[in-house]
C-alpha cells in the first residue's frame, strides 16, 4: 500500500495544522444570513419524514445537517428568530475539513511517485484553504456544504475508477445523492457526469457495475427534479428570469402572450417586487398566478426551446463569466464584514484562480499534461472522473444563466469551482506521470523516485 509521505506522523501533523487553521477562521468572524437561510431554517422545522421536510421549498440535505444540532434557527410562526447558529457554521466547516481530507488523500494514493502524492495533499488543501471555498464558511446558506459534498463525491468517483466493484459504486451513487440533494443544480452535473463514468466502465468491461451506475444517477437525478417540480422549487427563479425578459425583449413578451399569459401593464415590476412572497398576496397578480401554475415553467422552456439564439447566444458572448464570475457580485457575500484568510492574498491565485487568465493557465497545464498522457500512452480511468464533470460545465453553465436572473454568479459558483478542481485533478496527475517517464529515464531525483509502496 502507498504510503503518502515518509512518516504517518507527518501526515497526521499535517492534517491536524489544516483543521486548526480552517476552524479558527471560521470562529473569527460573523455569520451572513439572507432570506435562502430563512428557507432552510423553515424546512429544517418539519419532521424528518413530512412532505414539507423530503419535499420543501429547498433540497434537504443541508436541513438535516441542521437537524442534528442544537439550531440553528428556531420556527415562531410566521417568522424566524434565529438563536445560536455557532454551531451550524462549525458543523459545515467540520465537514468540508472531512470532506477536503478524504479528497486529498485519494488523490495521492492515487499517484506513483513520492513526489507527487506531497504535491496532491498541498495543492489540493491548499485549494480548499482558497477565499473561494472558504468565503462561505461564514454563510447560512447550502454553497459550503455543497462545495464539500462535490469533495467527496469526486473522491469516491476517483476510488471507483481505481476499484471497481459493488462497494464503490454504491459509495459513488451515496456521495452523488448527498450532493445531488444539496443544490437542485447539482442534479445537472450528476445527469451528465454520473452516465458518463458508466459508459467508462462499460467500455472496459465492467457492465454489471456499469448499468447500476447509469441507473442510479438517473434515478438520484429524477428524484431531485420531482421533489423540486412538487414544491415549485423552480417558480421563482423562472419568474425572475421573465421580469427581466418582459422588461427588455418585445418578442418574448409577445409569445408568452400568445401563451396565455395574460397582458397586464406593470407585470414586470410587479413580478419583481421584493421580498418575493409578495407574489402570492397582490391581488393584481391573481389571473398571472393561475396561468404561471398551470403553464409557465412549461411554456418558458418551449421559448428556450423554439428559440436557439435566445438559448445559446447571451450565455456564450458573456463564456469568461461562466466561469470566472464578476468578483464584485460574490463580494456581497464575503465584503459585509472583513473576513479572515487562511492563505496570504497573494498565495491564493496559486490555488485557485479567479481570473481568466490564472484560469486560462491552469487549462493549459491541464491540457499539456494530458496530451503527454495520450501521447505516451498512460491514459488511465482515473482520468474519467474530471473529464466527465468538466463535460458537465458548459451545459449546466447554460442551464443556469438561463434558469435565473438573480444572483447568478453565486448560482454559477458550483461550477467555477468544479472546473479548477477538476483541471487541478488533472494537472496532478500529469505530474505523476511525468515523475515516471523521467524515472523511467533515470531523470528524477532520489527523493521524488517511487517509494513507500508497502504499509
Amino acid at each position: 500500500m502507498r504510503r503518502i509521505v515518509s512518516s504517518p506522523a507527518l501526515l497526521v501533523a499535517a492534517v491536524a495544522a489544516y483543521a486548526l487553521l480552517r476552524l479558527t477562521e471560521v470562529l473569527t468572524a460573523s455569520p451572513f444570513i439572507d432570506y435562502d437561510s430563512d428557507q432552510y431554517a423553515r424546512v429544517a422545522a418539519h419532521p424528518l419524514w413530512s412532505h414539507g421536510f423530503l419535499a420543501g421549498e429547498k433540497p434537504f440535505v443541508l436541513p438535516l445537517l441542521w437537524k442534528l444540532l442544537p439550531g440553528p434557527a428556531v420556527h415562531v410562526s410566521p417568522n424566524l428568530v434565529y438563536g445560536d447558529i455557532r454551531p451550524a457554521l462549525l458543523a459545515q466547516v467540520v465537514v468540508s475539513i472531512v470532506c477536503w481530507t478524504v479528497l486529498a488523500l485519494v488523490v495521492a494514493r492515487s499517484l506513483r511517485h513520492f513526489g507527487a502524492r506531497v504535491l496532491a495533499v498541498a495543492a489540493i488543501l491548499g485549494f480548499s484553504c482558497s477565499m473561494g471555498i472558504t468565503q462561505w464558511d461564514h454563510t447560512l446558506i447550502s454553497e459550503s456544504l455543497s462545495l464539500s459534498l462535490l469533495a467527496l463525491l469526486l473522491a469516491a468517483a476517483l476510488v471507483l475508477m481505481q476499484r471497481p466493484s459493488g462497494v464503490t459504486v454504491a459509495a459513488a451513487l451515496g456521495a452523488m445523492f448527498l450532493w445531488t440533494f444539496t443544490r437542485d443544480t447539482n442534479a445537472f452535473y450528476v445527469l451528465i457526469g454520473g452516465p458518463l463514468l458508466a459508459l467508462v466502465l462499460a467500455r472496459r468491461g465492467w457492465m454489471r457495475l456499469a448499468l447500476p451506475l447509469a441507473v442510479g444517477a438517473l434515478l438520484i437525478v429524477g428524484a431531485s427534479r420531482s421533489t423540486a417540480s412538487i414544491a415549485d422549487r423552480g417558480g421563482l427563479p423562472t419568474r425572475n428570469v421573465m421580469v427581466f425578459a418582459l422588461a427588455s425583449d418585445p418578442q418574448f413578451e409577445r409569445f408568452f402572450v400568445d401563451h396565455g399569459m395574460p397582458n397586464q401593464p406593470g407585470l414586470a415590476q410587479r413580478l419583481g417586487q421584493r421580498p418575493p412572497n409578495l407574489y402570492f398576496t397582490d391581488p393584481r397578480l391573481v389571473q398571472f398566478r393561475r396561468w404561471f401554475a398551470r403553464s409557465g415553467e412549461r411554456t418558458y422552456y418551449e421559448w428556450l426551446a423554439t428559440h436557439p439564439g435566445k438559448l445559446f447566444g447571451p450565455p456564450l458572448r458573456s463564456f469568461g463569466r461562466l466561469y470566472t464570475p464578476k468578483p464584485s457580485e460574490l463580494a456581497v457575500y464575503r465584503d459585509y464584514q472583513p473576513l479572515p484568510r487562511v492563505l496570504p492574498a497573494w498565495v491564493d491565485p496559486f490555488f485557485f484562480p479567479g481570473s481568466s487568465a490564472g484560469l486560462a493557465a491552469l487549462l493549459a497545464l491541464a491540457v499539456a499534461g494530458f496530451a503527454f498522457a495520450v501521447a505516451g500512452r498512460r491514459v488511465t480511468r482515473l482520468d474519467a472522473v474530471p473529464l466527465a464533470f468538466l463535460a458537465a460545465t458548459l451545459p449546466v453553465a447554460i442551464l443556469i444563466w438561463h434558469g435565473d436572473s438573480v444572483e447568478l454568479d453565486r448560482h454559477l459558483f458550483q461550477g467555477t469551482a468544479l472546473t479548477r478542481l477538476s483541471l487541478l485533478v488533472l494537472v496532478l496527475l500529469a505530474a505523476d506521470r511525468v515523475l515516471e517517464w523521467a524515472y523511467e529515464r533515470g531523470r528524477v531525483p532520489v527523493g521524488l523516485q517511487p517509494k513507500g509502496e508497502t504499509a
